[in-house]
């Protein structure tokens, strides 16, 4: 598409009766003779996703009618999401995505780690000299994040912990963000696998002042949909708890989004 082609479309999807979704305007959702037709968006990529391949086909043709696109079939690459699916099973992972990234601040040689993060990163108190290079240390843990938002909940904890410290990284930091890296290189493999389990479970939990400067705990949900996670997070809690039990309790008040 044409940037004129995205505000086009952008406009012809306002006027139409699918529904955009809470969580991400930029999913559209409408049910068509009883199922329900999926449309995501992003700049100049769109799924789309229906139980019938029939729907999925008359949606391409709605829009090739309208717009100058291509149609590339099933997709296996979506974001540097690489999808696959087997026997009725699909599966996400950035296998890919981590091998650029684990060549690009040269760690693909280093020694792999099946822990992401020192269990006593955060309960030290850090008295290494600042990292010189505070462009880096973003870099890094922005793709980091990016990883852990887009399909490895494993590490939603250590990309938020490595994130408080992007405005003051120590070397201590840096080490620390390496290491998640190493990890990713070992489990690059790892995927998200969504079967046709329709169950939605719900997890929680928090520590208690974990973070040895604030005092503060750190919150960590994970929702499962069909076998996989479909939201999670993890982030450090406002206030200051006086126990483990307060602790827990925020996190039952925790406002959660389930995408």
């Amino acid at each position: 598409m044409t940037s004129g082609d995205q505000v086009a479309f952008k406009q012809a999807e306002r006027t139409k009766t699918d529904d955009a979704s809470k969580a991400d305007q930029c999913l559209y959702t409408k049910i068509v003779s009883g199922l329900r037709v999926y449309l995501l968006v992003n700049v100049d990529d769109i799924l789309v996703a229906c139980q019938e391949s029939s729907e999925i086909d008359r949606v391409t043709k709605a829009l090739s009618a309208k717009f100058d696109i291509t149609d590339l079939g099933e997709p296996s690459f979506f974001l540097g999401l690489e999808i696959q699916r087997q026997n009725g099973k699909y599966s996400i992972c950035l296998e890919s995505y981590i091998d650029k990234i684990t060549a690009r601040f040269g760690q693909q040689n280093a020694k792999t780690t099946n822990c992401p993060m020192d269990t006593g990163y955060t309960s030290s108190i850090d008295t290494s000299s600042p990292f010189p290079d505070n462009t880096a240390y973003r870099s890094l843990v922005g793709a980091l994040l990016y990883v852990s938002v887009s399909a490895r909940p494993d590490i939603a904890v250590s990309a938020s912990i490595l994130g408080r410290k992007v405005c003051a990284p120590t070397e201590n930091d840096w080490v620390a963000a390496k290491r998640v890296l190493r990890y990713l290189k070992s489990t690059k493999g790892a995927k998200l696998q969504y079967t046709n389990n329709q169950g939605l479970y719900g997890f929680s939990d928090a520590d208690w002042a974990g973070d040895s400067s604030t005092r503060r705990s750190t919150t960590g949900y994970a929702f499962l949909y069909s076998g996989g996670a479909i939201s999670w997070g993890s982030r450090i809690q406002h206030n200051v708890t006086l126990s483990s039990m307060e602790s827990e309790y925020v996190v039952g008040k925790f406002p959660v989004s389930v995408r």
